[in-house]
């Protein structure tokens, strides 16, 4: 568990391994978004999203990292039903109003508080760079002199991390869509004081315009093709609909969807044009489809939150269960962030100047890292220049809702021996929202090393609404 005392107590990380279809080079890791997405889980449901060479020359190995899924895990509640007994008694979305903003603060320092005295060792170790220390254990494990690694998101940051602190261990390492590293850790200047680390990423400002552009584009596609279309309208249409919500919730079948969870539902949907069966479920097209089901919808007076889970028993009974505890306990555990509850409030005003909603959103979004502790004294923030033994892929789309285009741009000035593929397009991650091109060039790199041209850009396969 602790690097520093390798003798103390252990824990388990678990994987899964998809052998290669054909004449095998070696073993590729896979780490995709978060943190706290169980690998185990997702990567039966990825596997196909891999190019077929890449498939055919490389066993794929997807892992829960330290304090996530099934490895040895962080769990706060008891159960899934205490957890969401709890999350159903919060804001969806983020709070409105100093009353929602106070019970908002005061919930996350009793979590922040139960995540302690029920993990009271294994939360000063689940940082990132604690989990590139495991990947490192496990590249020995499979008998791999160098690593083969698939970053994705967050994965982006763990690669980056990865290839620092050991940079003579990198055969090859693609990251696809980036998260990065000092705006996610401390910020510039004082930052990490003033800002939470969304709005450092400028999340925020990216769906703002990622959310104009459906608008813009579902317009122009017609009813037929985009359930929410008003024509040159429908950005017009939108903000009526904003406004209906900020007067009362409104339902929608067995759900009660209030502004702000609202704009959580369609920010999060902005990510990939077309859902992924299994996987993600919504997309571009389903994003157009709640928005028409409320423009549709009546208002309803008062609000209802979702049932959550009951518990059967007095006392609900002690289960392993998949919780948001177990992705904000790693990023609570190595990011700067303001201490003070209170300035959480100002960040949202500020933000909400810069764009609107999705900047109250993504100010609100870390509030739980307010009062966390503690931190993993073990994290990793720099230097992110160590040259590695083979250049790195970072590819991005121009328009990712989660991970800005200039964030990648950053990253491949940050490391010493980066290349750029930009993908034309719109979404999260090369790998969610397909390109032909981008994957030829990936299975290039991977299997003989061949970096693209500098300044080569891909355009996707797919349209939105198309």
């Amino acid at each position: 568990m602790d690097y520093d005392e390798p003798g103390g107590r252990q824990l388990d990380i678990k994987l899964i391994k998809r052998v290669a279809t054909g004449e095998r080079i070696g073993t590729l890791f896979f780490q995709s978004g978060g943190p706290g997405e169980a690998l185990t889980a997702s990567l039966p449901k990825l596997y196909d999203r891999f190019p077929a060479a890449v498939r055919e020359r490389f066993d794929l190995v997807g892992f829960d990292q330290r304090g996530v899924g099934e490895s040895t895990a962080v769990q706060c509640f008891p159960s899934a039903a205490d957890e969401d007994r709890f999350l159903s008694s919060m804001a969806a979305g983020f709070p409105v109003g100093r009353k929602q903003e106070q019970a908002f603060q005061k919930g996350w320092a009793h979590f922040a508080k139960l995540c302690a005295e029920r993990n009271p060792t294994l939360l000063a170790h689940v940082s990132t760079a604690n989990a590139a220390r495991d990947l490192d254990r496990m590249r020995q494990a499979v008998g791999e002199s160098k690593i083969n690694y698939y970053g994705l998101s967050y994965g982006t940051f763990l690669g980056a991390t990865y290839a620092n602190l050991f940079p003579s261990n990198v055969r090859s390492m693609v990251l696809d869509a980036v998260l990065e590293p000092v705006a996610y850790t401390t910020g510039r200047g004082n930052e990490g004081e003033r800002l939470g680390a969304a709005l450092r990423l400028r999340e925020d400002e990216e769906r703002l315009r990622t959310l104009n552009t459906f608008l813009d584009l579902c317009g122009a596609a017609g009813r037929e093709r985009c359930a929410f279309a008003a024509g040159a309208s429908t950005r017009h249409k939108y903000s009526k609909l904003m406004a209906r919500l900020a007067k009362g919730p409104i339902r929608l079948g067995e759900q009660m969807f209030t502004r702000a969870s609202a704009v959580a539902a369609v920010g999060g949907a902005l990510d990939v044009l077309k859902p992924i069966p299994g996987y993600v479920d919504h997309g571009w097209p389903q994003a157009a489809e709640l928005l028409q089901g409320l423009w549709q919808a009546r208002e309803t007076p008062a609000a209802a939150r979702p049932r959550p889970r009951s518990a059967s028993g007095a006392a609900a009974v002690e289960e392993r269960y998949a919780g948001i505890e177990q992705g904000g306990a790693v990023i609570c555990s190595e990011i700067d962030r303001p201490a003070d509850p209170a300035s959480y409030r100002r960040q949202a005003d500020w933000a909400a100047r810069r764009s609107g909603d999705f900047g109250r959103l993504a100010a609100w979004k870390l509030a739980p890292c307010a009062t966390w502790q503690p931190m993993d004294s073990d994290r990793y923030t720099g230097p992110w220049n160590r040259r590695t033994s083979a250049p790195i892929l970072i590819m991005s789309s121009t328009l990712d809702p989660s991970d800005p285009y200039r964030n990648a741009r950053i990253l491949t000035r940050q490391l010493a021996n980066a290349r750029l593929l930009t993908i034309n397009g719109i979404g999260h991650g090369v790998i969610q929202n397909k390109s032909s091109c981008a994957e030829a060039h990936e299975s290039a790199y991977l299997i003989n090393g061949t970096l693209p041209t500098k300044g080569t850009t891909c355009k996707q396969d797919h349209k939105p609404f198309q």
